[in-house]
């Protein structure tokens, strides 16, 4: 539906535009991922893996913890565009910019943190061959831990933000509650699906 408003020229083109069809690929690439590995085990005991498909398994977990980060990412930057377009408000818009740089200092760190879980990169994939395998490897649970509870932190700061602008429009109780209601849909699925 905003796609094809775009295409029609009823609502103007905009950075959060821009933003959320950069993420499309990471999100497609995600999705593929996660299909490929639920056909190659995701979700069984690493036992019940067939050891050919281990590497390929590992490869991919790797590959979609990349385009998951980047995706989450740019969409969270989509969103905070967005606000920047229909708020005016100064101060709010000077959070809003403040919770930008946060995001485009934190994604690339968790990237980074990504790519240097274990040195040389190909232990992520084959290093489950040795029993001691040699190098550097930081703990992917607490790396993946720390991003998913930065990130719930984020949804919540994210969803609070416009609440404080639709407290100060002058409609009605009654619509302004319905308008706070369908902002505030996302903070009831946030802990579901970061604890799912």
């Amino acid at each position: 539906m905003r796609a094809i408003s775009k295409i029609i020229g009823f609502v103007p083109y905009g950075h959060d535009d821009s933003l959320i069809l950069t993420a499309l690929p990471f999100v497609i690439a995600f999705n593929i991922f996660c299909q490929v590995l639920t056909s190659n085990g995701l979700g069984l005991d690493i036992w019940f893996v067939e050891e050919d498909n281990i590497r390929i398994f590992l490869i991919l977990i790797f590959a979609s913890e990349l385009s998951y980060a980047t995706s989450l990412a740019l969409v969270k930057l989509s969103i905070l565009a967005f606000f920047l377009r229909i708020f005016p408000d100064q101060r709010f818009r000077m959070i809003v910019r403040w919770t930008t740089i946060f995001i485009l200092i934190m994604c690339p760190l968790y990237l980074a943190l990504i790519l240097a879980q274990r040195r040389p990169l190909d232990l992520f994939w084959n290093g489950w061959r040795d029993k001691n395998p040699r190098g550097v490897m930081l703990s992917g649970n607490l790396i993946g831990i720390t991003h998913g509870a930065w990130n719930v932190a984020l949804d919540i700061w994210m969803m609070v933000l416009p609440m404080t602008q639709l407290l100060k429009i002058g409609i009605k109780l009654k619509k302004k509650i319905g308008v706070m209601a369908m902002f505030g849909v996302g903070l009831f699925l946030t802990i579901p699906i970061q604890s799912g």
